[in-house]
Formats: C-alpha cells, sequence, structure tokens
C-alpha cells in the first residue's frame, strides 16, 4: 500500500512538472510574440509584404525553437515524443480518414466563427496575411512562411512536445492543455476561439492516429486554404474567393456531420488510443490547479492583452 502510494505521488509530481513546463513554453512564446509586434512596429511601420511574411515565419521559430530544445534536455529526445507504440497507430486508411475529418473540422469552425463573427458580433475577419498576398512571388513565400512553417514548427511543440510528454497521464488533459495554450498565442477573439478549436481537432487527430504528421498535414491544409483564399481574392476577385470560402465552409461541416455520426454508430474505434499500461490514478485537475505556471501564463496573456 505504502508503494502504491509513494508511486502515485511520484506520478502526479512528474505530472505537475509536465505541466509546468508547458506553461512556461506557452508564456515563452506570448513574450517573444508581443516583442516581435512591437518591433516590427516601431522599427519597421512600413514593411513590405514580404519582408512582413519572412519575419513572421522567422518569429514563429524563435519563439519555438528554444523550448524544444528544452523539452529534449527536460522530457527526453523528442522523436521520443512524437512516436506512438505501434499498438496506439491506427490503421492507413483510418489515418487518411482522420486527416479528411481534421481538414474538414477546422475548416467548418473557421467558416462558423468567421459567419457569427461577421454577422452577429460586427467583427472584422479575414487573416493577417489578405494585405500582403499581392502577386505570384508573394503566394509562394506565403506558402511557405504561412503553410509550411507554422505547420511544423507549432506541431513540434504543442502536438509533438506538450501532447507527447502528457498523454500518458491523461488523454483528455494533454489535448485541452495543449489547445488552450496554443489558443493564448494567437490573437484576437476570432483567432484565439478558433485557434483552441482547432488545437482540440488537431490533438485529437495526433491521438487518434497516433501520428504526428498526420495533425502537422491537417495543420498545413488549413493554413495553406488560407493562402489559397487571399491569393484567389487577389488575382481574380473578392467574390470568388468568398463562394469558395462558404463551399469549403460547407463541405467542412458535412464531413464533421458524417464523422460525428460513425463515431456514436461505433464505426470509429478508439480502443487502440489507451495503452493497458497507463497508471490510472493520476489526478489531472488537481495537478492543473495546482500548476503556478498555467495561472502565470493566463496572468501574462491577461496583462499584454491591455497593453
Amino acid at each position: 500500500m505504502n508503494v502504491y502510494k509513494n508511486d502515485a505521488v511520484r506520478y502526479k509530481t512528474e505530472m505537475k512538472e509536465r505541466i509546468d513546463i508547458a506553461a512556461y513554453a506557452g508564456m515563452f512564446v506570448i513574450f517573444v510574440n508581443f516583442i516581435s509586434k512591437l518591433i516590427l512596429k516601431k522599427f519597421f511601420p512600413a514593411v513590405s509584404g514580404t519582408d512582413y511574411m519572412l519575419f513572421l515565419a522567422a518569429d514563429t521559430c524563435i519563439s519555438m525553437l528554444p523550448f524544444l530544445i528544452f523539452y529534449r534536455i527536460r522530457c527526453g529526445k523528442i522523436s521520443d515524443l512524437v512516436k506512438t507504440p505501434k499498438k496506439q497507430l491506427c490503421s492507413n486508411s483510418a489515418t487518411i480518414f482522420a486527416v479528411i475529418f481534421g481538414f474538414g473540422s477546422c475548416t467548418a469552425a473557421n467558416f462558423l466563427i468567421s459567419v457569427i463573427a461577421a454577422y452577429i458580433f460586427k467583427f472584422e475577419t479575414g487573416t493577417v496575411i489578405n494585405g500582403y498576398v499581392t502577386d505570384i512571388p508573394s503566394i509562394l513565400i506565403a506558402a511557405a512562411t504561412v503553410g509550411i512553417v507554422p505547420a511544423v514548427c507549432e506541431e513540434l511543440l504543442f502536438r509533438g512536445c506538450i501532447i507527447g510528454s502528457l498523454k500518458k497521464y491523461n488523454v483528455f488533459m494533454s489535448v485541452v492543455i495543449s489547445a488552450v495554450i496554443f489558443s493564448l498565442v494567437h490573437s484576437g477573439i476570432n483567432g484565439m476561439i478558433f485557434a483552441f478549436l482547432c488545437g482540440m481537432i488537431l490533438g485529437a487527430v495526433r491521438i487518434y492516429t497516433g501520428r504526428f504528421f498526420a495533425a502537422v498535414t491537417v495543420h498545413f491544409m488549413n493554413n495553406i486554404l488560407a493562402v489559397i483564399l487571399a491569393a484567389v481574392k487577389i488575382l481574380t476577385g473578392g467574390d470568388i474567393g468568398n463562394i469558395i470560402f462558404y463551399v469549403f465552409g460547407a463541405v467542412g461541416i458535412i464531413l464533421t456531420v458524417i464523422c460525428v455520426i460513425l463515431f456514436r454508430m461505433g464505426k470509429i474505434k478508439t480502443d487502440h488510443i489507451f495503452s493497458e499500461e497507463d497508471l490510472p490514478y493520476a489526478q489531472s485537475a488537481e495537478s492543473v490547479a495546482g500548476s503556478s505556471a498555467m495561472i502565470l501564463v493566463l496572468l501574462l496573456f491577461a496583462v499584454i492583452v491591455e497593453m
């Protein structure tokens, strides 16, 4: 009994430490993004579209990579965090299905949030790159800086390191914490809500498939769609771009509904997600509530938003 109790205490302590590290990663990314915006606003107020997108890519790498190194030192090899035991991997066909579902759900979430924000709350919608994609070269640069770089760097941190280091304690908790921190590093109410929903979807894809690059693929597809829509609006006019956005939104909603129905019917199996070796006594909510770092990341975000 004492062995069990000591093991449980060690397990909870280790889990709380991992949660703290994840929160510190969020604080670092929020801080770097804040400083980057100040630098851009003060020293480069009239920066060109190409330079802005390159700056955006550099900012993403700078804010993510140091904590990837820190995770490597404290939590083990990054490759170990993005790997999943074979018994927890789904089939190739199920992976393709999950990627399609993930992309459809992200598109549906983006569509619904944009419509609600624009027509009910009268918020401005659209991505930050809309004003910077003006010709073919800028489209190609946007595809790399907005499509590839965030998909790889952000997924390595959020769905790779954070979920990879927390999922053995509690699968659902790992997805939620990753999504919350992912949302806080995005700006604007619309962006934060979408980032949280997208983070939950990407986390679900990562957990369900067991394949890190499935989440990277969904993230890339979601970001590249924004680039395509911006390019279409510039090259052919806003009306066609809006039509494509509505079509993708409708398709995304249909795909999401189909997946939910299949899940409810038991056609989508999730038995492989949970390992029999997972210890059952981790007090996840208590560990999250007891994380001073999680409180600090929320306070930091609140202070920066008010500035």
